[in-house]
């Protein structure tokens, strides 16, 4: 919790609404070019993929309640961050391969 006082919060919700609301219209490089806005490295700078991955669920949650988002979308949107999350910590992932599997999920919803 400690790296949310870190973040631009502005930025941080705007990638995640992003992700949530408007990948769907993007062009596949537009979408996967988003991972420049992540830490993925131990050099990058940027957010912490598993910090966005649980605000990305808590937004479209959010979204489902306030009737932003259908409520299958939002499920779906959950259900695929939900598994990518469970893959974030496994030692020797490659993280840039994890977000663009998982970008390519949400694409598809």
């Amino acid at each position: 919790m400690n790296q949310f006082f870190d973040y631009n919060l502005e930025e941080c919700y705007n990638l995640v609404e992003t992700i949530v609301c408007k990948l769907g219209k993007m062009t596949g490089v537009e979408s996967f070019a988003l991972s420049r806005y992540l830490k993925l490295k131990k050099d990058d700078n940027g957010f912490d993929l598993k910090f966005i991955m649980e605000r990305v669920k808590i937004l479209a949650l959010n979204y489902m309640q306030d009737n932003k988002l259908h409520i299958q979308v939002g499920f779906d949107i959950i259900y695929a961050t939900t598994e990518a999350l469970k893959k974030v910590d496994v030692r020797g992932i490659n993280q840039l391969a994890l977000f663009d599997s998982w970008i390519l999920e949400l694409r598809g919803l």
